[in-house]
């Protein structure tokens, strides 16, 4: 969160912005080594935005080396991965909910999910 913050203050035009990480080629951070993923299924316009920026952040590691005061010239691996998540609805309520946060993705501009019904999933 630290290295955000400050990469995006920098970003911004604020000067003297220091972060001070053991690990400054982040290559034993525990971001870049744990399984999470980033998902933009949610249910909120504004989490779904802040998710989609966070991936299109991560796609293009070469434009986050801004320092020359770091032994590491090289862009972040971030083994960045899109796998996807799948949803399964098990009620007419359930269902009802995945449907709605779909037209709410699809309205935030999340085109690449999809709704598949029973025969679908089977195929």
């Amino acid at each position: 969160v630290g290295s955000s913050i400050a990469y995006h203050l920098t970003t911004m035009g604020c000067k003297n912005v220091a972060v001070v990480e053991r690990d400054n080629g982040y290559k034993h951070a525990s971001a870049v080594l744990s399984a999470g993923g980033i998902r933009q299924q949610f249910s909120v316009k504004e989490n779904i935005q802040m998710s989609k920026y966070g991936i299109e952040f991560l796609k293009n590691p070469a434009a986050l080396v801004v320092s020359s005061h770091t032994d590491y010239k090289e862009p972040p691996d971030f083994q960045l991965k899109e796998n996807g998540y799948l949803f399964i609805a098990s009620t007419q309520l359930g269902l009802s909910v995945l449907q709605e946060n779909n037209a709410t993705q699809r309205a935030a501009g999340v085109t690449w999910t999809e709704l598949m019904d029973q025969q679908a999933l089977a195929a």
